[in-house]
């Protein structure tokens, strides 16, 4: 991995990124734009507002991300839109860097999360959307939704692998908020 003072002066080069997709802000309202892979998954985390609370705030200070081994370096101590956040994450020996920036959040109601958008120079492009949410019933559930794209340039052989890294991600975000509820 990378020094954190290195991580650090990295995620300031990308504060004046661009997003590298135009369709910013399509997971508020669950839109998977044409061109993109959808991203879906959902899981039962249990019942009443104290676990909303808590899974809600684990998700919105990149507590969930940092016990995922993504190694979060972020313009702000909890997601808020404008904030940058460059994630690292091994592979096979190396360490790939992925800058996204927060595009909505939602930190009050039934319904509490963030979405981030990828910048120029991540593997891949478009954004996820984090939500934690309590129905009616008080049951409380975690939802990771979103699309994506390889990034242009990269070799069609790597999507497989970009793929996977993803989904290995999402899941490792699934058992680090389990874990700490």
């Amino acid at each position: 991995m990378r020094p954190e003072s290195e991580m650090v002066r990295l995620a300031s080069e990308y504060a004046h990124a661009e997003f590298s997709y135009a369709e910013v802000g399509a997971t508020r309202d669950g839109a998977v734009p044409a061109g993109y892979e959808r991203i879906d998954y959902s899981w039962r985390l249990g019942s009443g507002a104290d676990l909303l609370e808590r899974a809600a705030q684990d998700v919105l200070i990149w507590f969930m991300h940092s016990r995922a081994n993504t190694y979060p370096i972020s313009s702000a101590e909890a997601a808020e839109p404008g904030s940058n956040i460059l994630l690292q994450q091994r592979l096979f020996g190396f360490a790939v860097l992925a800058p996204c920036r927060v595009v909505w959040t939602s930190t009050d109601g039934p319904e509490r999360g963030f979405a981030y958008g990828t910048l120029e120079g991540h593997p891949e492009v478009g954004e996820e959307a984090f939500v934690v949410a309590m129905q009616e019933d008080g049951e409380v559930s975690f939802r990771v939704s979103g699309f994506s794209r390889p990034a242009p340039g990269l070799p069609a052989r790597l999507r497989p692998i970009t793929k996977g890294l993803q989904r290995r991600a999402i899941r490792r975000y699934h058992r680090a908020l389990t874990s700490a509820l």
